[in-house]
């Protein structure tokens, strides 16, 4: 290995390495979570036969056409946790979408985004860590070496709340467990977004 004055005869050349881009990802805990569990649990209409599909049930499709009946009240239990997110983007949203998912056995969902700007979030409302597996996010780009697709599973428990820049591709791998897996899906607009 050459030493300092060695170095300093051949001019060797620096290599620094910096962070070009960086993906966000938030987690946040709900407090008072066994009482807001109930309550949100009781927004939604568990037995509705248009939200029972193959893959599970969803009011996804549902709210598309005649809207979220329980967005406002939603909005209301999380003002807090809302709260504590501005703070860390440093700029105003507002809820415009949300929707329940629940996964039986076997249930999942394939990778997707909710478009190109703004923040989504997913709300971990029946969740076992032990049984269950939290949404798989992929990286927009591959492995700069090997080509190969870059995955991430965020820890979470139940009452946890993951907020993602909403064009991040993620994805729920079957549910391997006979519990069900229920899960609140929202995407936040940002004050200045061009979405609408």
């Amino acid at each position: 290995m050459a030493n300092f004055e060695t170095q300093k005869e051949l001019k060797i050349s620096k290599c620094t390495q910096d962070v070009a881009f960086q993906i966000p990802m938030w987690t946040i805990q709900i407090a008072d979570w066994e009482w807001k569990k109930n309550q949100l649990l009781s927004l939604v209409d568990w037995d509705n036969p248009k939200c029972k599909k193959d893959d599970g049930f969803t009011d996804y499709f549902l709210h598309l056409e005649e809207g979220c009946s329980y967005i406002d009240k939603f909005n209301i239990f999380l003002s807090e946790e809302f709260m504590i997110f501005t703070e860390k983007i440093q700029t105003d949203f507002y809820l415009r979408d949300l929707w329940a998912q629940r996964y039986y056995k076997q249930d999942g969902m394939a990778c997707h985004t909710h478009g190109t700007s703004s923040f989504s979030g997913v709300l971990y409302a029946e969740f076992d860590p032990n049984e269950h597996q939290a949404t798989k996010f992929m990286a927009p780009f591959n492995n700069f070496i090997t080509d190969r697709n870059l995955y991430l599973t965020p820890p979470v428990i139940e009452g946890s709340i993951i907020l993602f820049p909403s064009m991040l591709p993620h994805f729920a791998e079957p549910n391997k467990s006979f519990k069900p897996r229920t899960i609140f899906s929202f995407n936040l607009i940002c004050k200045g977004s061009t979405k609408v």
